[in-house]
């Protein structure tokens, strides 16, 4: 469980660093200079990173969470039923 958690937040904080970070169209790749970035030298603020988080928080999430759930669930009866008695 510890171990999804933590792809989970890795993946969110990923995508909420990279977020508007520009990419270069057109420069020199040897010394790293930038003649164009390629959406306009965009920077997200702080309340926009916060919403990318939430939002791959959980669209991963979520589905750990009921996986890390039903972990301890039967396999050959994952809905619980009470099984019949032959008498």
């Amino acid at each position: 469980m510890l171990k999804g958690t933590g792809f989970v937040l890795a993946i969110a904080a990923f995508a909420a660093f990279t977020l508007g970070n520009p990419s270069c169209d057109d420069g020199d790749p040897l010394f790293g200079s930038c003649a164009q970035s390629a959406d306009d030298g965009f920077e997200a603020s702080d309340a926009q990173r916060a919403g990318t988080f939430l939002y791959w928080l959980l669209l991963f999430g979520v589905p750990v969470g009921m996986g890390a759930m039903s972990a301890r669930v039967d396999p050959l009866n994952p809905w619980g039923k009470p099984r019949k008695r032959f008498h």
